[in-house]
């Protein structure tokens, strides 16, 4: 599958707030995130006109299949979703690596702890938990952080 990455517009801001209400909506449905729509939209046209990056992943016609946020100065990610009909197929691996060379060395994030799927995920891709905690929103969370192999050699 030949992916592209890019940074996020805001004429596309509709559709990647949709994909990311599905995708959330697919992991929690007991949860209304149509009705957080509207804080995504905002959170997001401060990333794409701020230093955050939000990046899109796309495939050959130009679809949206991923998208993630990533600060650059302190290796945060706040968001991370693919879309349902791209799981499985290599998509979230190859955002991550995308991610991991925004801010290469270190990246850090949470999840929340009945997020399986995710965690598993992170937990393939690298990732390390160090603490446990709440979300934002309030949730229990895992705490996660991810260290390039090569930093780690560099500070030793």
């Amino acid at each position: 599958m030949s992916l592209t990455f890019r940074p996020m517009r805001l004429d596309e801001i509709d559709a990647c707030a949709d994909l990311w209400v599905e995708t959330w909506a697919d992991t929690y449905p007991a949860i209304d995130f149509t009705a957080r729509r509207g804080w995504f939209i905002e959170r997001f046209t401060a990333y794409i006109t701020g230093r955050v990056h939000a990046d899109v992943m796309c495939d050959a016609n130009g679809t949206v299949l991923g998208l993630v946020s990533v600060d650059p100065e302190t290796g945060h990610i706040d968001q991370f979703a693919i879309a349902k009909q791209a799981r499985g197929q290599g998509v979230a691996s190859a955002l991550m690596d995308h991610a991991k060379a925004i801010a290469p060395g270190f990246l850090h994030l949470d999840v929340n702890t009945d997020n399986h799927r995710a965690i598993r995920f992170y937990e393939r891709e690298g990732f390390h938990r160090v603490r446990e905690g709440f979300s934002a929103s309030g949730r229990p969370s895992y705490f996660y952080e991810w260290i390039a192999a090569d930093a780690l050699t560099r500070s030793t």
